[in-house]
C-alpha cells in the first residue's frame, strides 16, 4: 500500500528568530495583554514619551501584522491574483507559453481545431477581450490568425527554438494524420510555414512533441510519440535535426505498451544522453498501463525499454521529470485523474517506489516551477468538478515531498502553462479551459523569483 510521507520544516524559533518576535506579539494580543512588559524591546526607547494606548495598540497590531507577512514569505506560502479570463479561440485544447517577441514577456500559444475545416489556428494575446492579440506590453488588433499554422486536429503545442536563429518556432501534433509540423517564427509575433515530420506508425498519430539534443551534435532535434485507440502499440520517432531548420528521416521505435499518451525526455542516468519516460495507458481503462524507460544510446536510438507496471487504475495524465530533493538527479511525477504520484531518481535509470498526493478532482495535468521563490520546486495540477475548474498547487519541501495543496480557481477544465506574463521576474500560471478560455493567475507571493522549466 503506498504511502504519503511528508517532511515537516524546522522548527521556527531555531530558523527565524523574526518570526518569533512575531509570534510573542501575537500572543500578547491574543491574551488581551498589552502591558509594556509584552512589547518588543524596540517599540519603548529609553528617555521615550510614552505612548498613548491607542496608539501603542495599533502599532503592536501593524508590527505584527508586518512580521506575520515577513514570515509568511520566509516560510514558503504561494498566492496569485484572481484569474483574469478571457475568451480564446473555440475549442482550444492545448497552451504554451514564451518570449515570443523578446520583451522580457512571456506570451501565449493555444491551439485549436476550430471551424468546419477544423485547422489550426495559433494566438498570442494576454487577459483582456475576447480575441485580442497580446505582445507582452501591447495591444493589437488581430482575433487569432490560422494562416500562420496548419494541422488538423491539434492535439499538443509547443514553443522551442528549432533552427537556432535566437527566435521561438511552434510544434503542433497532427491528431488526425502522421504529421508533426514546425512554424518558424521570426521573433516579432509572425511565423512561416517551416516542415512537416512525417511518420507512419499503424494507425497511430502523433500525441506529444518534445525538443531535446538527442545525438550530442549541439542542435535540437525533435521526438514524437504516437499513439491510437485501445490496444494498438505506440511508437516513438526522433527526427534528428540539421543546420537552418531541416530533419532527417524518422528513427522509429516501440514506445514499449499501447496508447501512449504523454512522455518526458531528460537524463536519467546522468550519462550525458537525454533519456524517455513514456506513459503507455494500455488501454481506455489504463487498468494494464505501464511506465517505459528508454534509456538514450546518444544516436537518436534506445536501448530496450524498462517497464514498470502503473498503479492499479492509473490512466496516465501527464509525465514529468525535474529534480524534486535537489541532488542532482531528475525525479518522476506523474499524474492520473485524481493522483500526483512523485517518485525519486536513483541516477542510474531507476526510482524509488512512487508516493502519492492526493487531488480533489480533475484531469491531471501537470507542470512544475519554483513559485515561491525559495529555490525548491513545486508542482501545479489541475482541478475540475464539472462546473467550476482550478489549479492545485503543491509547494515542495526539498525532499521530494510536498504539502498540501493550495486551490486557485481558473475556468473549467483546465490545462496549465507557465511564464512570466508581466515582466516581474515570478512565474505566473496560464490556463487554457475546455469551455473556450484562457484565465492568467498572476504570481503576488512575496520574494518569489524563478520562473519554472
Amino acid at each position: 500500500m503506498l504511502e504519503i510521507h511528508i517532511t515537516k520544516g524546522l522548527r521556527a524559533d531555531k530558523r527565524d528568530p523574526e518570526r518569533v518576535r512575531a509570534k510573542r506579539v501575537v500572543k500578547a494580543i491574543d491574551a488581551g495583554d498589552f502591558r509594556d512588559k509584552m512589547l518588543p524591546a524596540d517599540f519603548i526607547r529609553p528617555g521615550a514619551t510614552p505612548m498613548l494606548p491607542a496608539l501603542r495598540l495599533s502599532l503592536v497590531l501593524l508590527s505584527a501584522l508586518l512580521l506575520l507577512t515577513s514570515a509568511v514569505a520566509q516560510d514558503g506560502r504561494v498566492s496569485f491574483s484572481s484569474a483574469i479570463t478571457s475568451a480564446t479561440i473555440p475549442y482550444a485544447n492545448s497552451i504554451a507559453a514564451g518570449d515570443i517577441e523578446h520583451n522580457g514577456k512571456d506570451d501565449v500559444g493555444v491551439a485549436a481545431a476550430t471551424g468546419d475545416d477544423q485547422f489550426a489556428c495559433i494566438t498570442l494575446h494576454g487577459p483582456l477581450g475576447p480575441y485580442w492579440t497580446w505582445l507582452g506590453d501591447g495591444w493589437g488588433s488581430a482575433a487569432y490568425n490560422c494562416g500562420i499554422y496548419r494541422a488538423d486536429y491539434p492535439g499538443s503545442i509547443l514553443l522551442a527554438d528549432v533552427n537556432l536563429d535566437g527566435n521561438l518556432d511552434v510544434i503542433t501534433t497532427n491528431q488526425e494524420w502522421i504529421d508533426t509540423d514546425i512554424a518558424f517564427g521570426d521573433g516579432h509575433g509572425k511565423f512561416t510555414n517551416g516542415v512537416s515530420l512525417e511518420f507512419a506508425c499503424g494507425d497511430n498519430t502523433p500525441a506529444q512533441a518534445a525538443v531535446a539534443d538527442m545525438n550530442g551534435d549541439g542542435i535540437p532535434d525533435v521526438v514524437v510519440i504516437y499513439a491510437g485507440y485501445r490496444d494498438v502499440t505506440g511508437c516513438v520517432a526522433v527526427f534528428l535535426g540539421k543546420s537552418g531548420g531541416e530533419f532527417g528521416p524518422p528513427i522509429g521505435s516501440s514506445s514499449g505498451g499501447d496508447e501512449p499518451i504523454t512522455f518526458a525526455v531528460g537524463d536519467l542516468n546522468n550519462d550525458g544522453i537525454p533519456d524517455l519516460v513514456i506513459g503507455n495507458n494500455g488501454g481506455i481503462d489504463g487498468i494494464t498501463g505501464n511506465l517505459a524507460i528508454m534509456l538514450g544510446k546518444g544516436d537518436g536510438t534506445f536501448r530496450p525499454p524498462v517497464l514498470y507496471s502503473a498503479p492499479t487504475y492509473t490512466y496516465f495524465s501527464r509525465v514529468l521529470l525535474a529534480d524534486f530533493n535537489r541532488d542532482g538527479t531528475l525525479d518522476l511525477a506523474f499524474t492520473n485523474y485524481h493522483t500526483i504520484y512523485v517518485a525519486l531518481g536513483k541516477g542510474d535509470g531507476t526510482f524509488s517506489s512512487p508516493h502519492p498526493f492526493n487531488v480533489r478532482s480533475g484531469e491531471g495535468s501537470l507542470v512544475a516551477a519554483d513559485l515561491n521563490g525559495n529555490d525548491i520546486l513545486d508542482l501545479v495540477t489541475t482541478i475540475d468538478t464539472g462546473r467550476s475548474g482550478g489549479v492545485a498547487v503543491f509547494l515542495g519541501n526539498g525532499d521530494g515531498t510536498f504539502q498540501p495543496a493550495t486551490e486557485f480557481k481558473t475556468g473549467v477544465n483546465p490545462t496549465p502553462a507557465i511564464g512570466d506574463f508581466n515582466g516581474d521576474g515570478k512565474p505566473d500560471i496560464a490556463t487554457v479551459n475546455g469551455n473556450s478560455t484562457l484565465s492568467i493567475l498572476l504570481n503576488t507571493t512575496r520574494n518569489s523569483h524563478a520562473a519554472g522549466p
